[in-house]
């Protein structure tokens, strides 16, 4: 995964897991979400072609923060702006080559029906706030998985999932077991945020679950 700090943001740069659509449904190398400071590149996206797709969505994450300025000099020096930030990020990440070795992350797949207890259930007091809009979530609304290998072998890793009513949308993401079988609050894959169809499953299947409790 690559990271582009863009102001006082974060943009996470990653391999999508399925075929990307732009807003039109048309296909897609490449998407920007700037609610959610995230760069999609389609899994289908040729080799030759991820540096140009990233170049291309990082443009439109910089306008999104910093508007395209009127005129030829000042929208030069907005351009220059964003190179200069952009070559310096990238280089310190590996430069070309660590767009090159992006890779699918294959422990992403999403299952609603993996989720078999709350962290409220398990114990557990831990309070989560949803990574868009900050809502604050209360360990009964919060769903935990059953511990599974790590894709890349070591210590076991389980899932975990809320719905936000706020953005209707699924966030899920891993931690490392603790010694008790349970989440041990260290993160072992980042947030995925899942909508549409998906969410809707998720709700269905855990109806017993997803009861949204907000956080006090």
């Amino acid at each position: 995964m690559l990271r582009f700090t863009i102001g006082s943001h974060v943009y996470k740069v990653v391999i999508a897991t399925q075929p990307l659509k732009d807003h039109y449904g048309r296909k897609a190398m490449g998407l920007c979400h700037g609610s959610r400071r995230l760069i999609e590149i389609a899994p289908d996206c040729p080799a030759g072609e991820r540096l140009s797709v990233l170049l291309h969505e990082l443009r439109h994450a910089w306008c999104y923060h910093f508007p395209c300025p009127t005129g030829e000099e000042p929208d030069a020096d907005h351009y220059a702006s964003m190179t200069c930030a952009v070559i310096n990020q990238l280089m310190n990440q590996g430069g070309p080559a660590a767009v090159l070795a992006l890779e699918l992350d294959t422990a992403a797949s999403f299952d609603p029906n993996a989720f078999c207890r709350t962290l409220g259930s398990m114990g557990s007091n831990r309070i989560h706030a949803c990574s868009c809009c900050q809502q604050r979530i209360a360990p009964g609304s919060v769903l935990c998985g059953v511990p599974s290998p790590h894709p890349s072998g070591g210590a076991p890793i389980i899932a975990l999932a809320f719905f936000c009513p706020h953005c209707e949308h699924v966030q899920t993401w891993t931690e490392f077991v603790n010694g008790g079988g349970g989440p041990s609050g260290v993160h072992a894959l980042e947030p995925r945020f899942i909508g549409g169809e998906e969410a809707s499953r998720f709700c269905l299947e855990n109806l017993d679950k997803t009861n949204f409790h907000p956080a006090t």
